[in-house]
């Protein structure tokens, strides 16, 4: 496998599918009722477990590969958002989908400026996929219209601090 496979590998092991392991066993040893995690109570030892999941992955690459400050950004931000969600969701029940899409539309728009290219077809997208994922929480009565809101934009601004202290 080459350098750039082995790293995309590894920062998709780090950021998404090592947290969805960490979701299963929640769900396994019943600290979950279910992956919806419907009380704020339940979604501390996910959160907690993927937050120190994203922080070694960060670290490991950082220093290991010595990547690029937008490589350890996305995974940097991706603890950063998830570190806020934990602080928050003991006092209020924040949508965890909007920090998401708020701070990939955050990297996507400092990847596009940093490298000076051209990202709006992906902004587009994701503007779009982000309304559709909000109007799918309203939808399931996940959360309310400020939950969304303010989730979409606490994940964007992780990602935009996270971005800008590296």
């Amino acid at each position: 496998m080459d350098f750039k496979s082995s790293v995309l590998l590894y920062i998709s092991l780090g950021t998404t599918l090592i947290p969805l392991f960490w979701m299963g066993v929640c769900v396994i040893l019943r600290v979950v009722t279910d992956i919806e995690m419907p009380s704020k109570a339940e979604r501390f030892w996910p959160l907690l477990l993927s937050c120190v999941t994203s922080f070694v992955t960060g670290m490991i690459a950082q220093n290991r590969w010595e990547l690029s400050a937008s490589l350890t950004g996305i995974v940097f931000g991706t603890f950063s958002v998830l570190l806020a969600a934990l602080i928050i969701t003991p006092f209020w029940k924040i949508s965890l989908h909007s920090m998401g899409m708020g701070a990939l539309l955050c990297f996507i728009v400092s990847v596009g400026q940093n490298l000076n290219i051209d990202v709006g077809a992906g902004l587009y997208c994701i503007v779009f996929l982000s309304g559709l994922v909000g109007w799918a929480r309203l939808y399931l009565i996940a959360h309310d219209v400020y939950q969304i809101i303010v989730g979409f934009w606490a994940g964007f601004f992780c990602m935009h601090f996270t971005l800008l202290i590296l």
